[in-house]
């Protein structure tokens, strides 16, 4: 998958979930994707305002969509 198509992908699972804070395992795990490369997208996305980070239900740390 491609970074913009990860993004996106990651983005509108947050957005879709909103509320809810997701690491980048869980992430990976209900994406069917790699860990590495959902972390490398979600830490991109945590540095945006529509963003907070939190604790993840398994006690990881992640983030989850805010919006404005």
């Amino acid at each position: 998958m491609t970074d913009n198509l990860m993004e996106s992908v990651v983005r509108w699972r947050l957005r879709e979930k909103r509320g809810q804070v997701y690491c980048h395992d869980c992430m990976a795990k209900d994406l069917n994707q790699s860990p590495q490369t959902v972390k490398e997208t979600m830490d991109a996305l945590a540095d945006l305002p529509t963003f907070q980070l939190g604790a993840c239900p398994c006690g990881k740390g992640g983030i989850m969509y805010v919006g404005l």
